[in-house]
Order: structure tokens, then C-alpha cells, then sequence
């Protein structure tokens, strides 16, 4: 029986509802969703996910992504992710040195660079956003589309060459063996769009000018900036670079004079907007300068460096300094060996203080970090970051490291793969949030067939060892039934559960959840389980004495009442205000009206009426409401109705934008739902009018469209 079972359900058509998240998942208007419901939201992976851990959300760098080393990335305020070095491809898509990728991790094909040319490994090195939505872009190259740039170009928001911008000779300096460029370590653009650029160049120039590979500042039409000559002497080799909100800038490096001031035995100096020497800085007392810097917004800066250990001798550490230059004395990063297995080539600064560092190293302080760490605002290790991820084979070669304004993180390097579990390309989004509850997974979808019998089918994904125990088990009745997990993953036990019941009523399927211990020792539980009825509601006669039979929610609202979601039997007072009360007992009654307590810490449950207090638990437990007070009275706009429609469905994913010609306007947390609505055919309004209230017929509309595309129900014949 269990595998003529299996054989009959791979021909029947699937109703199964994957697991699917976004970015971005809720607002300010709708308050944070329970801890259960995040937990979901980010981490439908199970125990493998957490802080520290890639986002599935990002998903289009989990196809294979960017083919090729990733030197440089910039994140746009819109979201999207400027992504520079040696790329060639993307997925199945060839491309040029330089791709955007959309706020989930698809290309985005809006974004068209030509090809670079010039030496025989063109390479972006380092990539600035400018005023205007303009990109800077340098490293080593002398075209791009058949267009002469050496060495640093001006794109357009759409990829083209800016021919406003012109470097002429820029940072090739003709000679032997063809040439040679000026090796850019960092770069930073002012708010006014002028550029500076620190490397190593000793022998080389910009646009003939003998810069010793110092500082140049470069003008908004790609001249250099005569006024600005810090007059370094010979032998200056800088790698790093900070620009401060004062407009001063800190470099660090080897120095010999400035100006023919003695600063051999200096490591980072500050020099004023007008590239005088600023004597009122202290200079850091650090060894060796490295590469990567950050800047935190009280213009305090933290560096790489080699610093004097405890017990003496050297290690590679971080620290973090005011704004003089002075040290600060709550920031001091242990350091017994410091980093080992490679070169720190990144950091960002968190604005609660904390501190990323990515890099080819391996370990730190002879502890497995992977090329990722993080530092509490303290310096001390945060051990929360990365949960899992300290075997020493996290995401390889990491150079870049941006920070995402809801904490998420932003990686770019050369990773084939992720701990070990994961596969994707060369860009991948981290997690910022702690798990609050342990593996809780998604909604089963049960399925009733014509001879009595039923199938509950979810996701599962568990970690090491198979799940020592998973029953699928009814709430109410406490009726339970073995699973069928399969199709082991690389990263786990990744699979369907199928749970054959027979003789059960199959109203009473509504509620199992899948329950157990998986092999990590960590327990199970989904989210309840929504019924699917071979029903076609809505397809006998009309029933309600206030809508007319030609409404375009006639049928829907005889649907409805033919499920049992509303229970009124004659009238339905369509163009009465929907509350959000009624929509999250519409909802609930839809997933079969599972049993919840009517007071779950709701502060205004007095307020809500009797009838809705066990939807407002249900709809709060699960995160399609996260509002506390409730507002059970409150009407519900498009925006929000949109929200509770998409996490009911378990989020499902949505391209975005996607050709409402409203989008923008559309709250973020209601973006990719509005989407979805529209892109299933849900909805076909166009604008989509966030702001505009549903009533009580355009709601029953909306309710009976989602069932269908869910596979709850079936649709009437045409």
C-alpha cells in the first residue's frame, strides 16, 4: 500500500505550498511579528539557519551567481547590489566586469556594462557609488565597450559609459611590456562627486602626474584636482583610506615625509580637505597599517593592523579609534595570535557598535572563523554570529562586506559554497537575527481524496542524521501517523512529508501539524496545516439577498459561505468597511478554524470581539498579524490586506518590481505581497491603490482567489 501510494501521488497533480520568504518582511505600521513567525520568515532551512547564516531569500545567488572573483560591491538605497571584479558570467548569463543584482539576488538585466578590454586580465578593483545614481568604477583596464578608460571610468545608472567623465590617461602609464597601472587599494567619493583614490604606485601617475602612488583627488569631469597635492616624498605606499564627515581624510600606510615633514615612523595620518598635513590628529600607534577600514557614524574608525601582543611579539588584530585618532578605550579585540590563513580584505561598522570582518583568513586567535567574523561593540568575539559556521570553511576568499539597513549582510568574494551545506555563487546575503524558536517549519498542506483517504505533504530540512522522530499529529483529536522523509540534500535531510490517514473525517485534517525531534537533537514543529476539499464552492445558487447576481463577487461570497469562512446566510453587506477583525477570521476559518485560547497577551483582547479572539491568537501566533494593540475595528487597506493574504500563504515569492504602476508608493513591507497578487492574478487592479480600504465584497473577492491559487479548493468550470 505505502508504495502504490507513492506511485499514485507522483501522478496526481501537487497542491503542495513550498516555504518561500523575502526581505523586508514587515514595517513599522505592522510592528515586529512574533518570535515564532520571524523565526520562520528567515529560517526556513531549520537549525542550520540563524545569524550569520545565508538568507534563501537571496535566492538567485543560489543557482551558481556570479562566475568569477568579486573584488568590490556597493549597496544602492533601493536595495540593489553593484557588484565589481572579475565576473564573466551570471548563472546562465554572460556579462561584463560589473553586474547589479536586484534586491533578492537576481540580475538585474536593466544594468548593461560593455566589456572591459586592455590587459590580459581586466579586473574592477574598487567601486564607489556617486551623486546622481552614477557608479564609479577603477582597477586595471583601458576600455569598456570599445570606449578608452584607463584604469577608473563613470557609469550611468543604467551601466553606459558617462562620457561627461574622461580620465584621458588616467592610471595607465605607458612603457615596457606594453604598460603598467597604478594599483588602487581604496577609493571614496565626496559629497561633492569628486574622487579620491589611495594605492600603490610608487613609479606610476596619474595623467602623467608623478603622485609617488599616493593621493589624488580626481574632479567630477575626470581632470585631477591640482589644488589637492599632499606632496608626499618617496616611498609612500598607501592601502588605506577613510573620508570623514569633516571632509578630512585618514590614510594609513608606509610614509617617508610630507612636505618634507618626517613621518617615517607614522602609520596613518590625516590631512585636511585642502591635502595639508592636520597635526591636531593623533596618529595611531599601530605597527603595520592594512587594507580595510571603517568608518562608524561618530567618524571613529576602525582598522586593520599588525599590533604589539600581550606577551609580545606581533599579531594581526583590530582596532577601533575616535575621531582624533586617539584610541578608544571600550573597544579592544583580544589578540593572542590574531588573524591567521590569510589577509583581512573588508569590515563594516554595525550602528550598535558592533564590527563584521571578512577576509581569506581562516582562524582567529586560533579559533575557526571561516573568512567572516564579528566583534561586539566591546571587541570581543561575538559568538552568536555565524552559529555552526566556525569549521573553518565558511565562504571562501571574501573581499567585499556591505550592511543592509535591516542588518542583514551583504558578502562578495570568490565562495563556491558555505560550511559545507550550501551551494550558490559568488554573492551571498547573511541572516541578522537570532533564532527565538528552534525548527519550526512551514505549513503541512493536507489533501483529501474521493475514497476517504488523505495525505499531509510539508517541507522538512534537519540537520546531520535522520530525524529520530516525526509523527504527524491532529490538535484536536491527537490522531497521529508516520512520515516518509526523502531526498536527502547535501546540507541535511531535505524533503516532503507524506502522511496516509484513512477512515479520519477530513474536517478534522485541519489542524495536524508535523511534530518530533530531528537527528540534531533539536524538536519539530510546523505551522497547522490548511485543508484542501475537492469541492467547487460557490458554483450552486445564490443565496445572499444584497448582492446582485452580475457582482464580481457574487460567486466569491457564495464560495465562502458554501466553506463556512463567513457564517452569515442571507446577507452579506458587501460594501460594508472590512475590519481586521473579520479579515483574520476569515483567514482562520479558512485554515479550518484551528483551536487557539482567546486571550494570547494581545493588550486590546478586551476590545476584539468574542468571535475573532481565537482568530487574533491564531493570525498572532503565526505571524500574519503582528500589530499589539490588535486594532480589531480598523479598517484594512489594499497594503496590509495584501501582507495578511501572503503570509497566510506562507510568503510566497514575487518578482519585484513588477509592473504596478504604483510600486513605488506601495509600503516595502506590502511590495513583494502586492506583487504576488498581482503576478497570480489575484488581484488585476492597476495602480494597485495601497492606501485604498477593502470592503466586505472586494474582500470575499480576494479570499476566494487565494484559495484556488493555493489548491485549497477548486475553481468553477469557466
Amino acid at each position: 500500500m505505502f508504495f502504490e501510494r507513492r506511485a499514485m501521488l507522483s501522478r496526481r497533480p501537487r497542491t503542495f505550498v513550498a516555504v518561500a520568504v523575502a526581505a523586508g518582511l514587515l514595517a513599522t505600521t505592522l510592528g515586529v511579528p512574533p518570535a515564532s513567525a520571524q523565526w520562520m520568515a528567515d529560517n526556513p532551512v531549520g537549525p542550520k539557519g540563524g545569524v550569520g547564516w545565508p538568507d534563501p531569500t537571496f535566492r538567485g545567488a543560489f543557482v551558481g551567481g556570479v562566475s568569477g572573483q568579486v573584488y568590490d560591491l556597493a549597496l544602492q538605497s533601493d536595495g540593489k547590489v553593484v557588484v565589481g571584479g572579475t565576473i564573466d558570467r551570471f548563472n546562465s548569463t554572460d556579462t561584463s566586469a560589473v553586474i547589479r543584482l536586484n534586491s533578492d539576488g537576481s540580475l538585474d538585466e536593466t544594468f548593461t556594462m560593455g566589456e572591459l578590454g586592455g590587459p590580459t586580465f581586466p579586473i574592477v578593483r574598487q567601486l564607489e557609488l556617486a551623486p546622481g545614481g552614477k557608479i564609479i568604477i577603477a582597477g586595471e583596464f583601458n576600455t569598456i565597450g570599445g570606449v578608452t578608460r584607463n584604469g577608473i571610468a563613470r557609469l550611468n545608472a543604467d551601466g553606459t559609459v558617462d562620457p561627461t567623465f574622461d580620465p584621458g590617461q588616467g592610471f595607465w602609464v605607458p612603457g615596457s611590456f606594453g604598460g603598467s597601472f597604478f594599483y588602487i587599494w581604496n577609493m571614496a567619493v565626496q559629497p561633492d562627486g569628486k574622487i579620491l583614490v589611495a594605492g600603490d604606485g610608487r613609479s606610476q601617475s596619474y595623467q602623467g602626474w608623478a603622485a609617488n602612488g599616493s593621493l589624488v583627488r580626481i574632479n567630477t569631469d575626470g581632470s585631477r584636482d591640482t589644488t589637492f597635492d599632499p606632496k608626499f616624498g618617496l616611498g609612500t605606499n598607501l592601502y588605506s583610506l577613510v573620508l570623514q564627515s569633516t571632509g578630512k581624510i585618514i590614510v594609513g600606510g608606509q610614509f617617508d615625509t610630507v612636505d618634507s615633514v618626517d613621518v617615517a615612523t607614522a602609520e596613518y595620518l590625516r590631512f585636511n580637505a585642502d591635502a595639508t598635513l592636520d597635526n591636531s590628529f593623533t596618529r595611531p600607534a599601530t605597527i603595520a597599517a592594512g587594507t580595510a577600514t571603517a568608518r562608524t557614524s561618530s567618524d571613529a574608525f576602525f582598522t586593520f593592523d599588525a599590533v604589539t601582543k600581550p606577551g609580545g611579539g606581533v599579531g594581526i588584530s583590530v582596532n577601533k579609534w575616535l575621531s582624533t585618532g586617539a584610541a578608544d578605550a571600550t573597544f579592544s579585540a583580544p589578540v593572542t595570535t590574531g588573524f591567521t590563513g590569510g589577509s583581512v580584505r573588508g569590515m563594516v561598522a554595525q550602528p550598535d557598535g558592533k564590527l563584521i570582518v571578512v577576509g581569506e583568513f581562516t582562524k582567529f586567535n586560533n579559533e575557526n572563523f571561516g573568512g567572516i567574523i564579528r566583534f561586539n561593540a566591546n571587541g570581543t568575539v561575538d559568538t552568536g554570529f555565524n552559529t555552526g559556521g566556525t569549521g573553518g570553511a565558511g565562504f571562501s576568499s571574501p573581499w567585499a562586506v556591505a550592511l543592509q539597513s535591516d542588518g542583514k549582510i551583504i558578502l562578495g568574494g570568490g565562495g563556491s559554497g558555505f560550511n559545507g551545506y550550501f551551494s550558490f555563487g559568488d554573492v551571498i546575503r547573511l541572516l541578522n537575527t537570532t533564532p527565538a524558536v528552534p525548527n519550526r517549519q512551514a505549513a503541512p498542506t493536507v489533501e483529501v481524496f474521493p475514497d476517504g483517504t488523505a495525505t499531509v505533504e510539508m517541507p522538512v530540512v534537519t540537520t546531520g542524521t535522520p530525524p529520530a522522530s516525526l509523527v504527524a499529529r491532529n490538535e484536536a483529536t491527537g490522531n497521529t501517523c508516520s512520515v516518509d522523509l526523502y531526498d536527502y540534500s547535501t546540507y541535511g535531510f531535505e524533503g516532503e512529508v507524506f502522511c496516509y490517514i484513512d477512515g479520519l473525517d477530513p474536517e478534522a485534517l485541519n489542524t495536524f501539524t508535523v511534530v518530533g525531534v530531528n537527528g540534531g537533537g533539536e524538536s519539530i514543529r510546523s505551522r497547522p496545516s490548511r485543508a484542501v476539499s475537492t469541492a467547487v464552492p460557490g458554483n450552486g445558487p445564490l443565496q445572499f439577498t444584497d448582492i446582485p447576481p452580475g457582482a464580481p463577487y457574487a460567486r466569491a461570497a457564495q464560495a465562502l459561505a458554501d466553506l463556512g469562512v463567513t457564517t452569515n446566510t442571507t446577507k452579506f453587506d458587501p460594501s460594508a468597511p472590512l475590519t481586521r477583525a473579520q479579515m483574520v477570521t476569515f483567514l482562520w476559518r479558512m485554515a479550518g478554524s484551528p483551536a487557539y485560547p482567546t486571550s494570547c497577551g494581545v493588550t486590546d483582547q478586551s476590545a476584539t470581539p468574542v468571535w475573532a479572539r481565537a482568530a487574533v491568537c491564531w493570525a498572532t501566533d503565526l505571524g500574519i498579524t503582528a500589530n499589539n494593540p490588535f486594532k480589531a475595528s480598523d479598517g484594512v487597506p489594499r497594503s496590509h490586506a495584501a501582507a495578511f493574504l501572503w503570509r497566510y500563504a506562507d510568503l510566497p515569492t514575487a518578482e519585484t518590481p513588477c509592473g504596478l504602476s504604483d510600486a513605488t508608493s506601495i509600503p516595502s513591507f506590502a511590495r513583494q505581497p502586492a506583487c504576488w497578487l498581482a503576478e497570480s492574478g489575484i488581484f488585476t487592479d492597476n495602480p494597485f491603490g495601497p492606501n485604498t480600504r477593502l470592503n466586505r465584497g472586494q474582500a470575499a473577492e480576494l479570499l476566494y482567489k487565494v484559495g484556488i491559487n493555493l489548491g485549497q479548493w477548486l475553481a468553477p468550470p469557466a
